[in-house]
């Protein structure tokens, strides 16, 4: 995974992962991340692939017309589930944005895909994990996905009016 491609959007941060203790860094984390997903949180890019009709099997794979496996990036899932999450980011919302003239396969493709994580984030290890371990991509961004051909400007743009986020 290219760590460059993952955008995060640093507009207006409010959340401090120090605030309170004195004579240490304070760290601000933005509150909106937005995730590429060709190669970003996906792979291969969908324009590699065959096509719908999208599948999910007994195992959680992702496959398409042709059998082919539509795999998220380990990273990209931990990143995900951490942000939902974690408490350090219990003010961050997560976002989608991609270029594709392939939108109908990328929707319904997040919407089949499921973010099981190995690791458990937040205070209540069993609950909030849960509730992570059964969401689909769609889900964890709900409205803020953009995803169609042009400019990744008008994404940000829409992004910016979706969440208020100045």
């Amino acid at each position: 995974m290219r760590l460059g491609a993952i955008t995060t959007a640093l507009l207006r941060p409010t959340t401090s992962l120090y605030a309170g203790f004195a004579n240490r860094p304070v760290m601000v984390l933005p509150r909106l991340i937005v995730f590429d997903l060709d190669d970003t949180v996906w792979f291969p890019e969908l324009y590699m692939m065959a096509g719908a009709p999208w599948q999910r099997d007994e195992l959680g794979r992702v496959t398409d017309l042709s059998g082919e496996e539509l795999r998220i990036y380990p990273a990209a899932r931990e990143a995900i589930v951490m942000i939902s999450t974690h408490e350090a980011f219990a003010e961050c919302k997560i976002a989608f944005a991609s270029r594709t003239n392939r939108a109908q396969w990328a929707f319904t493709a997040m919407e089949l895909h499921v973010c099981r994580s190995n690791y458990k984030y937040g205070t209540d290890k069993n609950d909030s994990t849960v509730k992570s371990n059964n969401k689909t991509l769609r889900e964890h961004a709900g409205d803020l996905t953009e995803i169609y051909t042009g400019s990744k400007k008008k994404h940000f743009e829409n992004l910016k009016v979706k969440t208020k986020i100045q």
